[in-house]
């Protein structure tokens, strides 16, 4: 839905929008479970893992259960705008815009009754003021910020390492992650034309910023088993762990530049050149949490 009109005549005007999208769909799911047989017989140390599957339905073989059932998969999103436009003078005008994003999202697994959650709400906010200097030169001013509020993913899963077992289904890890991202930008540029050249330059600046959140738990790891003999005597293969390097409060600014110009040689034939400049500030954490390791010598 959408409404729009005039609040001043001929100077001020609004816009407003809304999206909304609400899904539900069954997603049949068939996975490979431990029997009761084998549960019986397994060593204590993995009932924990074994209670994690469900318990099958019929048999595949005298270790092995097939299991089928349903699972939802979801998506609820609203979005949501609003814009105003005003006329300060016949060389002067502006607008800002607001736009908001809520999204929740459930993924069922393809095998077993564990999915994935996921939360979140970009916002993004847009003023700008264009000035219309002479007949043939324009100015444009433009401060704009988006904010991801916040990323909020997490997996259902009971256990906090995966598992991996021949002839089973794999059992994801149960991890949580929780970050906020904020990028601003400072935008000014200039637009002019000169006989058959259009000429335009300007400069930009962006802020951006990642906060991962202290609590947020991203880590996970992989047990591996190489048999169903291995595993039921909980005599493990391989064990992996893995986690994201302790970045808590990212920061950077980056630099731009530009200038470029658009010739008309011929009515048919337009050449476009010019030049850039991009400085990328590498990024530094705000609580000197962050060192950077040399690969090449093994040093900080």
């Amino acid at each position: 839905g959408t409404v729009g009109g005039k609040l001043i005549e001929n100077r001020t005007f609004f816009f407003v929008s809304y999206e909304g999208l609400i899904q539900r769909q069954g997603r049949t799911l068939i996975g490979l479970v431990p029997s009761d047989a084998f549960r019986a017989k397994a060593a204590p140390a993995i009932q924990p893992i074994l209670a994690v599957y469900p318990k099958g339905q019929t048999a595949a073989n005298a270790n092995v259960d097939n299991w089928i059932g349903v699972g939802s998969s979801t998506q609820d999103e609203h979005v949501g705008l609003v814009r105003l436009d005003h006329r300060f003078n016949d060389k002067l005008s502006g607008y800002f815009r607001f736009s908001k994003n809520s999204t929740d999202t459930f993924a069922p697994n393809a095998a077993l009754p564990i999915g994935t959650a996921n939360h979140d709400q970009p916002t993004s906010g847009l003023f700008e003021l264009l000035q219309v200097v002479n007949p043939t030169t324009t100015h444009e001013f433009r401060l704009g910020a988006n904010y991801a509020e916040p990323l909020n993913s997490t997996s259902t899963s009971p256990i906090d390492i995966a598992v991996s077992v021949p002839s089973l289904s794999a059992l994801p890890a149960g991890t949580r992650r929780i970050a906020f991202g904020l990028t601003q930008n400072l935008i000014d540029q200039w637009t002019t034309l000169r006989g058959k050249h259009s000429l335009k330059f300007g400069a930009e600046v962006r802020r951006m910023q990642l906060l991962i959140h202290d609590y947020a738990n991203a880590q996970a790891g992989t047990l591996t088993y190489a048999s169903l003999a291995d595993f039921q005597a909980n005599k493990l293969t391989t064990v992996e762990y893995s986690g994201e390097l302790p970045t808590k409060q990212m920061r950077k600014i980056e630099y731009f530049g530009y200038l470029q110009d658009e010739w008309k040689i011929r009515p048919n034939f337009t050449m476009s050149y010019g030049l850039r400049y991009e400085y990328y500030h590498p990024l530094t954490e705000d609580r000197n949490l962050f060192v950077l390791f040399n690969a090449n010598t093994g040093q900080l």
